[in-house]
């Protein structure tokens, strides 16, 4: 288009534009229809019709009919049908040529997309100057037009946070007390480098133990939550809702960029009505409302800027015509999307797959395969090589960048970062995993499939913890089906919602083929030029419009897509190629819910969508400018469905809304989450465990109930018999206690916290050098457990190996610098020993050390009443007698009750000679303790100084 002037440009675009806006009766309808014809070759018609429309162009040569006629030349000219192009020559003579090359070059151009949705900037630049003109705007008012862009996002960012709002509120509930609380690597004292070579629970990676889940970008925002709240829940709550509105927006948008040439104008707000749904969603409330979740929230936030950058990769967007498929692409966009992929695999798992679900959207938008495009190249590939087209270089080189990083990013997280691919689950984790049947496995984890289908498609029975225990009677009724055994149908749980078994759980969203369409030859131009919505329009006149929805082939192109988006990353979850270390998890369908969320409202469009028809006067452009502005108006509001899809769609969006809230309220605290799985899956072992540790840490005797109950449904249960152990422990039931323990560590002798609970019944019960071992052994498997190191202390320092329990208690204040317990046991070690032996030599640094010791834990807790008052004996030891006044005072205002601090304060006062008050303060304490030799022996002594 070399020497052409801007404004010539411009104004070739005004023509397109006002001639893709009419309707009805139009010159577009004509120019649509007789495309149609010319794909079929119906040259008699085509030529009646070119009559007609040049007649009709030069009868009323306004601009949007000549812009129509010399979009449907161009049309005909890039079918690059030689006999048409020659008659349509012969038909205008006397056209301004340079307008109508110009017009061709530009209709070339934006071939791909419907002209009228897709150059949006260009669109306004050359319609809004005429209307600038004709109704005297100003630029404040196109400025709010631009403003108005953003208004569906905004909105579909203020639903996802209003619905998330009451999670703002919870606790560290489920996994964030290891993730989190217990995590070293969110504490800033840790090194940074820690979080690449730990798990995500902060376990070497290279250790046997470790879960091998390798997530540092969602531990180091866990790191700056600390570093900005501490450990105060609200702050990564509020993140993580923060991080739900991004993507819901960013999913909305990506809709749009899907949607562009896909749907018809009675569906222009179908990805809003995507994003919406995609927001309300209350399969999505463990990932936003539990903190851990934010690992799916990460990884699916760089999940669509990959794909986003993936459909930048073609500047130009898709092409409608076939045989025009782009033979440039950019690799700084795809660059860009690699990019974008290896930060969402470090945020979890499943990022990879975003370069599986690119290659699908190349082959399905850009490419246009169909299966008889594959059928022709494994039939003939000798003449496909032949024959090779740049387009399919390009396409291959795509491929070739995307297989390969692929396979380095694969090799690069299971091999060098994790060691190679290593089981390290238990059956408890997974028990079909250790099925010796293969063929159970495969029938019960395809049944499983069919479960997270359910659960996406109907979220009405929502549970933290989907456990074997539930699907016990499946694993048996699956066995018994494949001895073809019809009795085992009544080992089905009644719990088990029968939806989930039948395979008309999925909906059939494929659009059927009509035996009409199938029934026509074909052409090689027939997939080169597509019909218009007004075309599509009128020929539902005679096929049905839910017919002509169905039959077109962008619509199954959005289907396909959606299809992939749901499937693919749902696939290293499945079972089915991968082992992994749960059953079911409602986190992991985040991102698959991306394409069910385009699916659904997709189908809804067809089945309640409006036919719109603007009945206007083609020569009057004011008046198809305000139709225009209705009919969006209109769209925003219903989403371009009748008034029964209006109501079903709202509805559904506010019941999605509501338990949204609900489900945020179960997540609020541990109680509340273990009672809302009950109600679900009354037969889980794991939920009875959780709730009878809520209820043993409120110190409720209900709790052996729950943790016999789990016991009784699986007898193998670790964690419940350690749990059962520590409750009979603290029952005085030592006895019991230590069976419960040798019973886990048979089960499972590397266990942590059996470890852990029998070092602390052998200390409870002062059997120092058994804990000793036990506690060694313990920290071998947890060597950052603060716990551990402190009670270590405790025994070392019961079996005078004071040294070694000084490094115990250091390396505590070095874990949890928060806790005052450590530097009080500290300070009362080395001071307590000396308090009893006044006067010896050499003490004074072990004195000073101790009380620097006691001033950094009443720092922490200055309350603390006992460790105040051996800092108050220090200071008498050092003769400091007003420090010493100073801080018993302060005891008392506080414990005015205290007997010990008006002991000391009358000895202080004494020293004094303050006689009389001292006595004052003896007789307080023989008031409160008749028999306390001290005040008797104290009284008795200032009786004869009196005297």
């Amino acid at each position: 288009m070399a020497g052409i002037s801007s404004g010539q440009i411009l104004r070739i675009k005004e023509l397109i534009h006002l001639g893709a806006s009419l309707d009805g009766k139009s010159v577009r309808t004509w120019g649509r229809a007789l495309t149609h014809n010319i794909a079929r070759s119906q040259l008699k018609v085509c030529d009646e019709g070119i009559e007609l429309i040049i007649d009709t162009s030069f009868v009323e040569p306004t601009a949007f009919n000549r812009g129509s006629l010399y979009q449907f030349i161009g049309e005909i000219y890039v079918s690059e049908n030689i006999i048409l192009r020659a008659r349509i020559a012969t038909c205008i003579d006397g056209m301004d040529m340079n307008l109508f090359n110009q017009a061709l070059d530009i209709r070339r151009k934006y071939l791909q997309e419907d002209i009228a949705s897709v150059i949006n900037t260009d669109k306004r630049m050359a319609r809004e100057q005429n209307l600038n003109r004709r109704y005297g705007r100003t630029a404040t008012e196109d400025s709010s037009n631009d403003t108005s862009a953003l208004k569906p996002y905004i909105l579909v960012a203020i639903a996802a946070i209003a619905c998330y709002l009451n999670s703002l509120f919870g606790e560290f509930v489920y996994d964030d007390f290891e993730v989190i609380e217990t995590n070293a690597d969110v504490r800033p004292s840790t090194p940074i480098s820690n979080l690449f070579l730990n798990d995500f629970w902060g376990i070497p990676l290279k250790r046997n133990d470790s879960h091998k889940s390798y997530r540092p970008i969602t531990v180091l925002t866990f790191r700056w939550n600390f570093l900005a709240g501490g450990l105060n829940p609200i702050g990564y709550h509020f993140i993580n809702v923060v991080l739900h509105s991004i993507v819901s927006a960013l999913f909305f948008h990506t809709c749009i960029r899907i949607s562009k040439g896909n749907v018809g104008s009675n569906t222009k707000s179908l990805p809003l009505l995507c994003g919406m749904l995609f927001a309300l969603h209350p399969i999505h409330t463990e990932a936003v409302a539990n903190v851990v979740g934010r690992a799916e929230i990460l990884c699916a936030l760089f999940y669509l800027l990959a794909l986003l950058s993936y459909i930048n990769c073609f500047p130009d967007g898709t092409t409608e015509d076939s045989s025009k498929r782009p033979a440039k692409y950019s690799r700084v966009w795809l660059a860009s999307c690699i990019f974008w992929c290896v930060l969402s695999l470090f945020s979890k798992e499943q990022g990879i797959t975003v370069l599986e679900v690119c290659i699908t959207y190349d082959l399905v938008f850009v490419c246009k395969f169909k299966g008889e495009h594959l059928l022709k190249i494994f039939s003939s590939p000798a003449v496909l090589l032949r024959q090779w087209p740049k387009w399919a270089v390009r396409l291959v080189e795509r491929f070739s960048i995307l297989g390969l990083a692929s396979v380095i990013l694969l090799y690069l997280r299971i091999v060098i970062i994790s060691g190679g691919f290593v089981l390290s689950f238990t059956e408890s984790d997974n028990p079909t995993l250790f099925h010796p049947d293969v063929w159970t496995r495969f029938r019960t984890y395809s049944y499983l499939c069919a479960l997270n289908a359910r659960l996406l498609l109907c979220p009405n029975s929502l549970c933290y913890d989907w456990s074997m225990d539930m699907f016990s009677g499946i694993l048996v009724c699956l066995c018994c089906y494949g001895k073809r055994d019809s009795t085992c149908s009544s080992t089905i749980p009644s719990s088990i919602p029968s939806s989930t078994i039948s395979s008309s759980t999925i909906p059939s969203t494929l659009p059927r083929k009509s035996k009409k369409s199938s029934s026509k030859p074909l052409d090689s131009n027939e997939n080169d030029i597509h019909l218009r919505d007004d075309f599509r329009n009128a020929e539902s006149q005679h096929c049905g419009p839910k017919m002509d929805e169905c039959e077109s082939p962008q619509r199954r192109r959005v289907v396909m897509f959606s299809l992939a988006l749901l499937i693919i990353p749902f696939l290293p979850a499945s079972n089915l190629f991968l082992p992994v270390g749960f059953v079911v998890a409602e986190r992991i369908l985040y991102i698959p819910s991306m394409g069910l969320c385009i699916l659904v409202p997709f189908g809804i469009s067809i089945l309640f969508g409006t036919q719109t028809k603007v009945e206007e006067d083609s020569s009057t452009h004011e008046n198809s400018d305000k139709m225009l502005v209705q009919k969006t108006s209109r769209t925003s509001w219903s989403f371009g469905l009748s008034t029964t899809g209006m109501v079903l769609v709202h509805s559904l969006l506010l019941l999605f809304a509501a338990k949204t809230v609900h489900r945020n309220s179960e997540w609020l605290n541990k109680e509340a989450l273990a009672r809302s799985g009950l109600k679900v899956n009354p037969t889980n072992a794991k939920i009875h465990v959780m709730l009878g540790n809520v209820l043993a840490k409120k110190g409720l005797l209900a709790c052996e109930k729950h943790y016999r109950e789990a016991l009784r449904l699986r007898p193998h249960y670790v964690a419940a018999w350690e749990n059962l152990g520590l409750v009979l422990l603290n029952t005085d039931r030592a006895q019991e206690a230590e069976k419960c323990y040798l019973k886990a560590l048979s089960i499972k002798p590397n266990s942590a916290d059996g470890n852990i609970n029998l070092a602390h019944l052998f200390r409870v019960t002062s059997r120092w050098k058994e804990a000793d071992a036990q506690y060694e052994k313990a920290l071998s498997l947890r060597p950052n457990n603060p716990q551990l190191h402190y009670f270590h202390g405790v025994v070392l320092e019961k079996l005078g190996k004071r040294k070694k329990a000084e490094e115990k208690y250091i390396k505590t204040t070095k874990l949890i610098p928060s806790d005052p317990i450590p530097f009080f046991s500290l300070g009362k070690m080395l001071l307590w020993p000396l308090l009893r032996k006044k006067g010896k030599n050499g003490t004074e640094k072990v004195i000073k050390k101790g009380e620097e010791y006691l001033r950094k834990g009443l720092a922490l807790d200055p309350l603390d009443i006992n460790s105040r008052l051996l800092l108050v004996q220090v200071q008498l030891m050092k003769g400091e007698l007003d420090s010493a006044e100073k801080e018993v005072r302060f005891v008392l205002a506080h414990d005015e009750y205290n007997i010990n601090a008006e002991y000391i304060l009358g000895g202080i006062l004494e020293l004094k000679g303050l006689l009389k008050q001292a006595r004052h303060y003896f007789l307080d304490v023989l008031k409160k303790d008749n028999l306390h030799k001290g005040a008797i022996t104290a009284l008795q002594r200032i009786a004869k100084k009196v005297k």
